[in-house]
């Protein structure tokens, strides 16, 4: 909700008072401006599962079996929901705006470490949530003075 509430309304209302309606649209056009191939992609979507993988056995954790199919079928329709709902917008503030404002002040190093310390502190609460469901949010954890 903060990336549909706060980010992105934020992003395109500075960016407009800014650089006008043709700095909305660059901004618009910079979200799908891909800087690595198709190639580079695939490696990235594979190798980073096959590494987290090759980590857990390195550290003793044993694999499990699971059913291919319906494993794919989630993993990758939570992607795409992820994707279209949160990383693609939420991206465009950051990389798409805030990292760009600042590397034209600074250098990368300098504007990479800007951007990640509030990107780091927005995500912190992350932290807290643990096992967060609606449920628990919907019935209180105290019930007349006892805890459940």
């Amino acid at each position: 909700m903060l990336v549909f509430l706060a980010l992105l309304p934020t992003t395109l209302l500075v960016t407009w008072a800014v650089d006008g309606r043709p700095g909305v649209l660059r901004l618009a056009r910079r979200r799908f401006r891909w800087r690595i191939g198709a190639r580079w992609w695939l490696i990235v979507i594979a190798g980073l599962p096959t590494l987290t993988m090759a980590l857990a056995l390195l550290l003793g954790d044993h694999l499990t079996p699971v059913d291919v199919v319906p494993f794919a079928i989630t993993q990758t329709l939570g992607f795409l929901v992820n994707l279209l709902l949160i990383n693609l917008w939420e991206e465009t503030a950051w990389a798409s705006f805030v990292q760009t404002r600042l590397e034209r002040r600074h250098s990368l190093p300098i504007a990479a470490t800007l951007t990640a310390i509030p990107f780091a502190l927005i995500h912190m609460p992350l932290h807290f949530i643990g096992g967060f469901t609606t449920s628990r949010a919907e019935t209180p954890s105290f019930e007349a003075g006892t805890e459940r």
